[in-house]
Parts: structure tokens; sequence; C-alpha cells
């Protein structure tokens, strides 16, 4: 996977920012696929979720809303 430097920067961030750096290669292959706008969207709602309507983690959370978003609305493809 060859990663741009900026595709490598969000999925830091993103993994920085939901405390889940274990999930880093999820967020890589996210930030290769989707346009950054879309995926700091999705980013933004999980961080304005209160923790107590977290049901597991605010990673899994995240993965969830991309996977949901990407496939009712196939527009945040990169390609």
């Amino acid at each position: 996977m060859n990663l741009t430097p900026k595709e490598q920067n969000l999925a830091f961030h993103i993994a920085e920012t939901l405390n889940d750096a274990k999930s880093l290669l999820v967020y890589e292959r996210f930030a290769q696929r989707y346009s950054e706008s879309f995926l700091l969207e999705v980013l933004d709602t999980v961080l304005k979720i209160p923790d107590a309507k977290i049901k597991n983690t605010r990673g899994a959370y995240f993965t969830f809303l991309v996977n949901q978003r990407a496939n009712s609305q196939k527009s945040h493809d990169r390609n």
C-alpha cells in the first residue's frame, strides 16, 4: 500500500484522535479510498456523540459510519 504523505497524516490523525492506534491500517485504507472531507466529517460526527451513547469504542463507531455512509453514497470514493 503506497500512501501519500497526506493520506498517512490523515490516517494517523484519525487514529490519534480516536485513541485507536491498533486500527491504523484500517484508517490508512480509508484515507486511500475516501476523500479527506468525508472522513473528517464522519470523525466530527463521532466526536460529538456523548461517551454514554458509544456502545463499543469510538473507533468501531467511526468504522461503522464510514462503511454505512459510503455504501449509501458512492460519491465519497476517491476513484
